[in-house]
């Protein structure tokens, strides 16, 4: 079945209406502009939007339905994810412990 333009369209428009309403992102957005000025701010929504387009875009393409339908493909992603975010987790332990990079508030 071929994607209608149209209806593609109106999945973005409304996908865009959902990132730009105000929740967790725009206080993680807020919260990075104060704590490291506006650059770190704007670097924080583009990753932000950024990541939801890519997300939409997947989700829009059938990678859901691909998903749903091989339980051995989901369960893999599902194991990388978390792989991931433990990878994450002691990237950041580790440069606690080293004493790493600590936020620093943005000069006047």
């Amino acid at each position: 079945m071929p994607l209608d333009p149209q209806l593609f369209l109106a999945f973005l428009v409304a996908a865009w209406v959902l990132i730009l309403t105000p929740g967790p992102d725009m206080l993680f957005v807020v919260g990075q502009t104060l704590a490291g000025g506006a650059r770190r701010g704007w670097a924080a929504m583009f990753g932000i939007v950024t990541g939801a387009m890519v997300h939409i875009a997947l989700a829009a393409s059938g990678v859901a339905a691909l998903l749903a339908a091989s339980p051995a493909l989901f369960e893999a992603l599902r194991i990388a994810g978390a792989l991931y975010l433990l990878w994450l987790g002691f990237g950041a332990l580790r440069a606690a412990w080293r004493g790493g990079a600590r936020l620093q508030p943005a000069a006047p």
